[in-house]
């Protein structure tokens, strides 16, 4: 069973698509549909909540026609950030948590 919504906002010289899919984990950075492609022009900004692979499809795409992106990755990492701060009132180590979470990636995909 598959569950998808898909819905485009164009104002003031903003676009922003919203795509979500219910589907397996594997299979979401060999999915893209054809309209996506029209959204990658230069300049914009791309955002993939998928943090594994660390490069998607869709980044890699979006990054060849010259947008800015941000990894599931980063979002995830920032959020465990603040996560910590919030509960241990204690500024999170960062770059340690980025260096320990891409170790695992690395050893999860080798």
């Amino acid at each position: 069973m598959q569950h998808s919504a898909t819905d485009t906002l164009d104002s003031a010289g903003v676009t922003a698509r919203r795509n979500t899919e219910l589907v397996k984990i594997d299979a979401i950075s060999q999915q893209q549909s054809d309209d996506s492609q029209a959204l990658l022009k230069q300049g914009a900004t791309v955002l993939d909540m998928i943090y594994d692979p660390l490069e998607t499809r869709l980044l890699r795409e979006a990054a060849q026609a010259g947008c800015a992106v941000i990894s599931g990755f980063e979002m995830l990492l920032a959020s465990a950030a603040a996560q910590f701060e919030v509960w241990t009132g204690a500024e999170a180590p960062v770059d340690a948590m980025r260096s320990s979470a891409l170790l695992l990636a690395q050893t999860r995909s080798t």
